[in-house]
Order: C-alpha cells, then structure tokens, then sequence
C-alpha cells in the first residue's frame, strides 16, 4: 500500500512539472509564453519554432472564432498580454505572414482599443484588460503568442512528378 501511495504521489508531480504544450483549435496549435520581450524580439524568435513538424509565427487572428478561443484560453490569467503577428504601418494594420490586413469588418465587434499612426505592434490582452487587441510601442516588454499550422509544400508534389515523369522518359 505504501508504494502505491508514493507511486501515485509521483505521478501527480510529473503532471505538474510538464510545462504547457500548445493547444489545437481548428487544425492549428497556439502556445502563450515561454519567453518574453518586444515585439521584434518575439517575430524573430516565434519563426524559429516548430510543434509536430510546423512552422512557429506569432499568432493571426483571421475569425472572430479564432479571436474568441485564444481570448477563452485565459493564458496565464486574467492579465496575461501577448504579443501577436500584427503591427501598425503608418496607420494601416498588416500581418507580419503577409496574410493580409487585419480585417475585422465582418466581425460583431471592433477588437482594437487602441489605435495609433506610428509603427506599433500589437497586443492581446484576456479578461483582465478587456479581452481586447492593443497597440503598444515595440520595445514594450510581453509574453510571446505562438500559432503552430501545417507547412505548405506543394512544390514537394510537383518536384516528385517531375523527376517521375523524366524518369520514365529516360527509360524509354
């Protein structure tokens, strides 16, 4: 019985001891924090990160949906802050993956509280700060918000049928 109780004391403990791994929300995996720093500090450091094989960017939010789950996920608490993959352009607001602008026009509501016409990058904050979007100076300090999605490779297809298809007319 003794061993049992030690046994499951231990098991409780690993569990507790495992740092947090990303979280899956409509075939991407999102991850918050693990490291800290300004904007252009945590752009860099996200692109050098994979989770299962895919490619680490600072996070975008393209849906409302996708906004609601990361705000739901609560972080590090009620007033945790991130920095996502958007800054501010001159007044024009871009995705630093090139997917375009962030657009929240279809949305019920306008997520940014804080608009601003020089280069800014921007902040999420959950529950404590209003569950809102922010723009904040670069070299402001914050956590890091990691979106995991599946690498692109068309051209591995391609190249493959290419070599295929000049393999066999080389056999001939």
């Amino acid at each position: 019985m003794r061993k049992l109780s030690w046994g499951v004391v231990c098991l409780l403990l690993s569990f507790t001891a495992c740092p947090a791994v990303p979280v899956e929300f409509g075939g991407h995996y999102y991850e918050f924090g693990g490291y800290g720093g300004t904007w252009d500090e945590c752009n860099a450091h996200a692109t050098t990160l994979t989770y299962l094989g895919m490619a680490g960017h600072l996070v975008t939010l393209n849906t409302e949906a996708e906004y609601n789950f990361l705000v739901s996920c609560n972080f590090d608490g009620p007033w945790s802050i991130g920095w996502v993959g958007a800054y501010n352009d001159n007044g024009t607001y871009k995705w630093t993956n090139n997917e375009g602008p962030l657009e929240t026009s279809t949305w019920s509501f306008d997520p940014m509280v804080n608009y601003n016409t020089s280069n800014y990058g921007v902040t999420l904050g959950v529950s404590g700060y209003g569950s809102r979007l922010t723009t904040e100076v670069t070299s402001y300090g914050a956590q890091i918000i990691v979106e995991y999605e599946p690498i692109p490779e068309p051209a591995t297809a391609g190249l493959f049928f290419a070599g295929f298809a000049l393999l066999m007319r080389r056999r001939k």
